[in-house]
């Protein structure tokens, strides 16, 4: 593995007998450079058992919770935590570039590390809308919510809007920068004293989100200008019901498969055949 590059996931136990295996599995198979993986979950228990039953070859740590949440943080609903470890991505992983993959998220080909870092700069991503869109002013009204904690306008993250990605490169410069500033702004616990009280309604969660916190910062407070690509041309599909997964073509680069209690045998067979195709080509 290129030794700038490190790939972390965060995994609850709810998630450990679902799709975390073939997540984990489809990075094993198409991410080389992901030379190693920390798994951060809330029951190290159950993700050992599932290594033990489906084993892969990348090295694998595991890690718990706990060990990167303050108590305070710790007490926060499971939505937030999850994102409080995602934005602390710079003390998991020790390389420059933290590659975040969901644990309900697939590699459906070859992802090749320009896709994630191009130069000295993590890539990143946003999803064009047809509009008029629900799901865009959901999003719209979230870069607003996450200008509003920055401080700032957040003129350029408008731009874009939609920064959702389950395989995300987070700069681990920027991370520390960024926890700094949320120290400075909101004193020594800043996460557990902006999210203390919310709740996890759709109206709450749009007030919050790791990645749009991440790109507002990056674009509209330290007004750098990174590669910026859109996800929505066959490389990321967001598939957010169960008929959606059902028409899926299964042709993009990578899928997040958002519907709780899907077959997971049906997905592992349609990941094999995949494989199967590209074994064959």
């Amino acid at each position: 593995m290129p030794a700038d590059l490190g790939v972390f996931m965060c995994v609850h136990a709810r998630d450990v007998d679902g799709l975390f295996p073939l997540a984990l599995r489809s990075l094993d198979r198409h991410f080389p450079d992901a030379g190693s993986v920390h798994v951060v979950t809330n029951d190290p228990d159950a993700v050992q058992r599932s290594l033990d039953r489906e084993p892969v070859t990348v090295p694998v740590r595991v890690s718990a919770d706990a060990d990167w949440l303050t108590p305070a943080e710790a007490a926060l609903p499971g939505w937030y935590r999850q994102q409080v470890l995602k934005l602390r991505a710079h003390r998991l992983v020790d390389a420059p570039f933290a590659v975040n993959l969901g644990a309900d998220t697939l590699l459906l080909r070859d992802v090749p590390r320009t896709d994630l870092v191009d130069g000295d700069a993590a890539v990143l991503r946003w999803t064009r809308h047809r509009l008029p869109d629900v799901h865009w002013r959901y999003e719209r009204a979230r870069v607003r919510a996450v200008g509003d904690i920055l401080g700032t306008r957040p003129e350029q993250a408008l731009r874009h809007v939609d920064f959702i990605n389950d395989f995300f490169p987070f700069d681990r410069r920027v991370l520390q920068s960024l926890e700094t500033f949320m120290t400075e702004r909101y004193g020594p616990e800043p996460w557990a004293t902006l999210l203390a009280g919310r709740g996890t309604t759709p109206k709450e969660q749009r007030l919050f989100g790791e990645w749009t916190l991440y790109a507002t910062y990056v674009l509209d407070v330290l007004r750098q200008r990174p590669p910026v690509r859109e996800a929505s041309n066959g490389y990321l599909a967001q598939l957010h019901s169960p008929r959606a997964v059902r028409g899926f073509a299964w042709d993009s680069a990578v899928v997040h498969l958002v519907p709780k209690g899907l077959d997971v045998e049906r997905v592992r067979t349609r990941l094999d055949a995949l494989d199967a195709a590209g074994e064959r080509t």
